[in-house]
């Protein structure tokens, strides 16, 4: 993600176009039916959430090791 907010026209492009047809942040455009854009960036936001939730899940499923002791040498 790297848009703050988006302008979506459609519906179709060329003559079929022309009108706003979604308006707001990438999450509010991906929430609307009416919007092709929307439709795809739903798919993009979706599978960048699974693949956080995956890193999130790895990083606190492994338990931390407890630190050894080591002796230092003279």
């Amino acid at each position: 993600k790297v848009a703050d907010y988006l302008l979506d026209f459609g519906p179709e492009g060329g003559d079929g176009g022309g009108e706003i047809v979604a308006v707001g942040t990438p999450e509010e455009v991906a929430a609307n039916p009416a919007s092709w854009t929307g439709k795809y960036l739903k798919e993009v936001l979706d599978r960048h959430e699974t693949r956080r939730k995956a890193r999130v899940a790895g990083l606190s499923a492994e338990p931390v090791k407890p630190a050894r002791k080591v002796k230092a040498r003279a």
